[in-house]
């Protein structure tokens, strides 16, 4: 105050119950009173026994906050700073220190300057507010480190991902105290259009509605001069297009990608774990070493020398097979007492089942199917005179072998008897009586004499008569003989009639 005498002077303060006294106040004496919580507040200082009305002041406390600002590197050692928000500081001042020694700024919120650095280096700037009467203890500092450069250096793309929903992420390796604008072509177009044009968070970017799955896309960041027209461009570094063909127990994965710089690799992943590595210049794998009927998801991975990396878009894919097996070999026919009886050779890519189909009449019917490779048929009952066999089987992907040349035999119904017998005879043939051609089953055959007595009786269907009886040679002539037997057919016949011994 500036009394020169004045007796139990009352200052009234907002959220003190009772005044602040100043018992006996002369020139230059002092009242300290300590707000602590902001806001704008009015103080009445009221002086008894003096005539005229009370003296307001109005006093504004501020928060120990540092105010958020901008400090944009450019050109020519310079950098540009700017409150980041000036409506909301409530500083008239903000007190700037650049770091190299010189003397601080003084700007106020709603200003921007620009400072120029006498030679390029990393520099840590502060701001704070500037009181009025200088008192900045309290106050709190935005403190950033800035590189300084006579020309914008390049950035760097880090990662481009091809993601879920038609996203694209990308990580960009810059200063925060520069201006980067981000282009994109599409394919093998050169035209690149500005995608944005202030990126904030060089770590996290990300772009949508894009067809990731069919096309590939390529990008460069263009560093920003705010001080001039050097600008800087990066390198241009490009996503990968993934596409998978299904071959004969073989997956085939081809790519499309552009711009890849010198020496990079190339690496196939596969459910998440690499497979296969080669130089970037490849643009197909077949993966080999797949199981048929399985899923698997294929993604691309390109790595520069630079440290960059691009990671296709992941494709899930479907293992199949086209070609057929080759047929069953070895394959055999015999008839046996319990039916007809079939046998083929193991196949080397032991299959699992082997499958029978049985053709009569021109119709294709699926008997059985076995994990062995024989197999017999009981009880067949047909009225065609000639039935075949046909073996498959299925290999691990389940695709069915090529049929092959069937298996065939005649049901019985061309059988020979011969006329006559010679066991005495110098030629191999006609030495012993039994029924020519093929027939299977409950077979009989009986010979009687000229009285009708049984001579001989045979159910081997091997097994003829020699033209003996009880060990002795019978004499020259006609002998009678009966055939009961079950054909391949499954038919009951009976055949008659005489065979004539020759000696």
């Amino acid at each position: 105050t500036n009394f020169v005498q004045a007796q139990n002077v009352q200052y009234l303060i907002p959220g003190r119950i009772a005044p602040l006294s100043d018992p006996r106040a002369t020139p230059g004496s002092t009242v300290t009173y300590t707000f602590n919580q902001p806001g704008t507040y009015l103080i009445t200082q009221v002086i008894p026994n003096q005539l005229g009305p009370p003296v307001n002041l109005e006093v504004r406390v501020f928060a120990p906050v540092a105010p958020e600002m901008s400090f944009i590197a450019c050109s020519n050692n310079q950098v540009k700073v700017k409150a980041v928000n000036p409506t909301n500081i409530p500083y008239e001042f903000i007190q700037v220190n650049f770091g190299d020694g010189s003397a601080p700024r003084r700007m106020a919120p709603d200003e921007e300057i620009t400072y120029t650095y006498a030679r390029s280096g990393n520099y840590t700037i502060t701001a704070k507010p500037d009181l009025i009467n200088g008192n900045t203890q309290r106050c709190m500092e935005y403190r950033e480190e800035i590189s300084i450069a006579s020309t914008p250096p390049p950035a760097l793309i880090k990662t481009i991902e091809a993601g879920q929903n038609e996203i694209m992420r990308l990580e960009i390796e810059g200063s925060r105290n520069y201006r980067y604008q981000l282009q994109m072509a599409s394919n093998s177009s050169t035209n690149f259009q500005n995608i944005n044009a202030d990126l904030t968070d060089l770590s996290n970017i990300q772009i949508r509605s894009l067809d990731v799955r069919n096309s590939y896309y390529c990008f460069r960041v263009i560093t920003l001069d705010e001080c001039g027209s050097n600008n800087a461009q990066s390198a241009i570094f490009c996503s990968i297009a993934t596409q998978t063909t299904a071959e004969h127990k073989v997956n085939l994965i081809e790519w499309n990608t552009e711009i890849t710089p010198a020496g990079g690799n190339l690496t196939v992943i596969r459910d998440a774990q690499p497979i296969a590595n080669f130089p970037a210049n490849q643009q197909f794998y077949r993966d080999r070493d797949v199981l048929c009927n399985q899923f698997y998801r294929y993604q691309m991975r390109l790595e520069t020398p630079q440290g960059q990396v691009s990671t296709s878009f992941g494709i899930d894919h479907f293992t199949r097979a086209f070609e057929k097996p080759d047929s069953v070999s070895g394959k055999a026919i015999a008839p046996s007492i319990e039916g007809i009886a079939l046998a083929w050779k193991a196949d080397p890519s032991n299959p699992a089942w082997y499958y029978i189909y049985r053709i009569e009449s021109g119709q294709r019917t699926l008997v059985d199917s076995t994990r062995e490779t024989s197999y017999v048929e009981r009880g067949l009952v047909t009225n065609s005179p000639r039935v075949c066999y046909e073996i498959t089987f299925k290999d691990d992907c389940l695709v069915e072998s090529v049929t092959g040349p069937g298996t065939c035999f005649s049901t019985g119904n061309n059988l020979v008897f011969p006329n006559a017998i010679m066991p005495d005879g110098s030629m191999a043939i006609n030495r012993e009586f039994k029924p020519i051609g093929e027939f299977f089953g409950r077979y009989m055959l009986i010979i009687s004499n000229g009285y009708g007595e049984e001579i001989f009786r045979s159910q081997e269907i091997d097994r003829g008569w020699d033209g003996t009886h009880n060990g002795q040679s019978v004499p020259l002539g006609a002998y009678p003989y009966r055939v009961e037997l079950v054909n391949l057919g499954g038919k009951r016949q009976t055949f008659s009639g005489t065979v004539t011994v020759v000696r």
